[in-house]
């Protein structure tokens, strides 16, 4: 797989953690610059470790195996990217409700929902360990989608409110679902 595709599900998967933080931009009244870098700073952190544990989880898996399970790591890799876009669709699909309270000044801190948006990352990092992407650079890309999906997020919310939530989450269900499609596919006409 080449780095666009690489980027493109990166993209898909950092459309949930706009769509949290758009549900967030929704409820501030102010936007502060200095507040909304310790966000970004602190969100792509989070994403960064949970990436990075689920890649090395995979490689000592991929260890034990004797690396003779390519295939069948790739096929685990495309079932994780189903299994998070299904998660997306859900969510869609419930339409939790947000509970509008306008914060005048809100305080900082690490947000359940933040740590909550990471957690998909585990499985996504060891997908992207069976697909043999070099984690330097998925790292790099993943940092930036996380600066950018928090940053868009809050000021998407901000100006437009959280009804943006649904769609972005069906934009990355499509991604994600497209993604593991292509590869289940690749699979297919590499065994015929």
């Amino acid at each position: 797989m080449s780095w666009v595709e690489e980027m493109l599900i990166l993209g898909g998967m950092c459309l949930d953690l706009f769509a949290v933080m758009a549900c967030r931009g929704s409820l501030i009244a102010k936007i502060e610059r200095k507040r909304l870098s310790l966000l970004c700073s602190f969100t792509a952190f989070c994403q960064t470790v949970v990436f990075l544990a689920g890649y090395l989880l995979s490689a000592l898996v991929e260890r034990q195996a004797g690396g003779r399970e390519t295939v069948l790591g790739k096929f685990f890799a495309a079932m994780i990217f189903f299994g998070l876009g299904i998660r997306l669709l859900i969510q869609v699909w419930k339409n939790e409700p947000v509970t509008e309270k306008r914060e005048l000044s809100p305080k900082w801190r690490p947000n359940l929902q933040q740590v909550a948006a990471s957690a998909y990352m585990l499985p996504a990092g060891s997908a992207f360990r069976f697909l043999e992407f070099e984690a330097p650079v998925s790292v790099l890309m993943l940092l930036a989608f996380s600066i950018l999906g928090t940053s868009l997020g809050i000021y998407t919310g901000y100006r437009l409110g959280f009804e943006q939530k649904r769609k972005a989450q069906a934009a990355g269900a499509v991604i994600l679902l497209l993604a593991a499609a292509d590869i289940l596919t690749r699979l297919a006409w590499r065994q015929f």
